[in-house]
């Protein structure tokens, strides 16, 4: 997995990635329109008035959204400061399935049915597959985009200062309740007309960002078999390593 640790994946499916350091000036020099006050430790606070009008815009909108098909661009940043970009699309159906589709010459395709995991790689001829995600650590975290709770009920929800999008659009700074191994906060950056997402950016333990970018969003047409390996006949599949094994 070049692109991504599998953790790091999974909470991209609404939220981006995990990524490794890069310093601030560079971080000045590529993101030049978000504020200091991004990489300060965020404080507590209780969205009242405006701000609490817009999480409930957002949250709305998570909970109304059974299913989504966008298309999605991906800003990566390496340690040494390279920047990489790859695009793709983003399925979303309401009950644990996620897939992303990446394009480009080396096409790779994550998929998350349930309690299902896999990355399927057709230019190498395999899919891994991990058949006990619902146990991973992360699925709390996600468990919002499954219909159960809320934003606030997984994090602590505070205003972001900064702009990755419009000026004018909603920014969140969500910070998990329960510390995870995998990223320090995320940032969702979302319509202030229909609280949809339009963009999410992943903060890791060392202050790297990860920027996604999503765009022609419509309701998902289902073909029964998306959120499957059906798709990638005549791959071989293997169990991922450290996860269990199919029943």
């Amino acid at each position: 997995m070049n692109r991504m640790t599998t953790n790091g994946l999974v909470l991209a499916c609404l939220l981006g990635l995990s990524l490794s350091a890069w310093t601030q000036s560079q971080q000045k020099e590529i993101l030049s329109n978000v504020t200091p006050t991004e990489h300060a430790k965020p404080h507590k606070v209780v969205l009242t008035g405006e701000q609490g009008k817009q999480l409930d815009l957002v949250q709305r909108h998570i909970l109304k959204q059974p299913s989504l098909y966008a298309d999605f661009e991906q800003v990566y940043h390496s340690a040494i400061g390279k920047k990489m970009t790859s695009k793709g699309v983003l399925r979303y159906k309401r009950g644990g399935h996620i897939r992303w589709d990446y394009q480009g010459d080396s096409p790779k395709s994550y998929i998350i049915s349930k309690q299902n995991l896999w990355v399927v790689s057709p230019t190498e001829g395999s899919i891994l597959e991990n058949a006990c995600f619902s146990s991973d650590r992360l699925s709390a975290s996600l468990s919002f985009l499954w219909g159960d709770g809320t934003l606030q009920d997984r994090f602590e929800v505070s205003p972001f200062e900064g702009v990755f999008g419009e000026a004018t659009d909603i920014h969140l700074t969500l910070t998990p309740k329960n510390p995870s191994p995998d990223y320090l906060r995320l940032i969702l950056v979302a319509s202030a007309d229909t609280g949809a997402i339009k963009q999410s950016i992943v903060v890791d333990h060392a202050g790297g960002l990860n920027q996604f970018k999503f765009s022609s969003g419509k309701p998902l047409n289902d073909n029964g078999h998306i959120f499957s390996t059906k798709d990638f006949p005549g791959l071989v599949t293997q169990q991922m390593p450290g996860a269990c094994a199919k029943n």
